[in-house]
């Protein structure tokens, strides 16, 4: 195993808003091309931390402990597309205040704790199709997905021939 680990904090959906998002990125899919993200991989980052080393890990665990946050919900009304098409996402139209704020406390506490943070200003969104030929067509994507979220993750990410695979290494009740 290697000395350092590639993490992010993240929130997950529920397997049943999993498999709803992917069922939207499978009609994306079809006018956009590129590749789907698998269900299990659908998420929400907080902070992307990048390659820290493993004996760091319970620094990051320590930090998210220390998070007070509320669970709040989101809709993922809106779609659309980054780096010249080839990323596919789905975001909220609005950020709700607890989303805001918990993502606001967990790179403070980081920050305090001596991490380095990678991304600029924070735009949640969950991504859907990587290697995309093309924009979707429309801004919006329907009804919109509701989405309860009620806990954060520390998770790693492995680079895999066929997309992430991800480990949980702490979950956090909000």
């Amino acid at each position: 195993m290697s000395e350092r680990a590639r993490v992010f904090f993240a929130c997950w959906p529920s397997p049943g808003l999993a498999r709803a998002i992917h069922r939207q990125a499978l009609r994306l899919q079809q006018s956009c091309k590129g590749r789907v993200m698998r269900p299990d991989t659908l998420h929400m980052t907080l902070a992307f931390l990048g390659d820290v080393e493993r004996h760091r890990l319970p620094e990051l665990q320590a930090v998210a402990s220390r998070v007070a946050a509320v669970p709040f919900r989101i809709s993922l009304t809106r779609q659309g597309s980054w780096h010249g098409h080839r990323i596919i996402w789905l975001a909220p139209e609005e950020v709700p205040a607890p989303l805001d704020l918990l993502q606001t406390k967990l790179c403070a506490g980081l920050r305090s704790a001596g991490f380095q943070l990678e991304g600029g200003s924070y735009k949640p969104h969950v991504t859907v199709l990587r290697n995309a030929r093309s924009a979707p067509a429309e801004a919006c994507c329907g009804e919109g997905l509701g989405w309860a979220v009620d806990a954060f993750r520390l998770v790693e990410s492995q680079r895999l021939p066929d997309g992430a695979s991800y480990r949980t290494l702490g979950e956090w009740p909000l």
